[in-house]
């Protein structure tokens, strides 16, 4: 698929809430790409909505006929640091934007955590 944003891969809509799904056609080619994709990587996961995730997720999950298994059964690897840019919460309080993290979601525990401990950038230069 290349590299794309989230957004423009997933169709996530741009208001989002807790039941949103993605708008990807069951007899579209975006579907058949998502299907036959071995790994989607989000860089810079923090920023993103917590609700535009959980699209991804739901949305996932219909698209590969496999409501059990997260994302449909499809491997996501996440990168980002949430000490960086948190979500935008338009007019939120810091509560709300707490809320809107993905750390605030039931999907969170679903997620293997890695932590990258060496600055290979410093090394090579």
């Amino acid at each position: 698929m290349g590299g794309r944003t989230a957004h423009s891969t997933f169709k996530i809509p741009l208001k989002l809430n807790d039941t949103s799904t993605c708008s990807i056609f069951k007899q579209s080619h975006l579907k058949g790409l998502i299907q036959k994709a071995s790994l989607a990587i989000w860089d810079e996961e923090p920023m993103a909505h917590r609700h535009a995730f959980e699209a991804v997720d739901r949305s996932s999950r219909d698209l590969m006929d496999n409501d059990d298994e997260p994302f449909g059964g499809k491997v996501f690897v996440l990168s980002g640091d949430f000490r960086q840019i948190l979500p935008v919460v338009v007019r939120g309080t810091p509560a709300q934007t707490i809320d809107a993290c993905l750390k605030s979601s039931t999907l969170w525990p679903k997620f293997q955590q890695l932590h990258l401990r060496e600055n290979l950038r410093v090394m090579s230069a």
